[in-house]
């Protein structure tokens, strides 16, 4: 089972989110439209999306301040399709199954949290806080 697949299960168990898109979702790119996009998790609570990307060893900063782009900009495009309920608030995540860590990027690219778990329940938990 891949990191993206074992994050799913995580963002399920946390029963949390009202809304949780299969893992390697595939979306048509507003930035390139003949083109596809693979996000890994996608989740919502409420008016709130959450991308989570995952990645063994160190994030790609471009990648994740593509995710606000994409989510920001053409918010009615993607709502458009279906491909999420409406929302006004894009939180981007990497997270590292390995080193047990989840950090949260602003559209800048720059850390806004680092959480770090010890296990599963304490990741569930973190995620039942968001």
């Amino acid at each position: 089972m891949g990191d993206e697949d074992l994050f799913e299960k995580y963002l399920k168990l946390a029963k949390t989110f009202s809304l949780v898109k299969p893992a390697k979702f595939i979306m048509l790119n507003p930035l390139i439209p003949s083109t596809k996009i693979e996000i890994d998790n996608i989740c919502q609570k409420n008016r709130t999306l959450f991308i989570f990307e995952g990645k063994k060893g160190n994030p790609d900063i471009s990648q994740l301040k593509k995710r606000f782009i994409i989510f920001e900009i053409y918010k009615t495009t993607i709502q458009k399709y279906n491909y999420t309920l409406p929302y006004q608030i894009v939180r981007v995540f990497h997270y590292n199954l390995q080193t047990k860590k989840i950090i949260e990027y602003d559209k800048k690219g720059n850390i806004l949290l680092t959480f770090t778990y010890k296990d599963i329940p304490k990741l569930i938990d973190f995620l039942q806080k968001l």
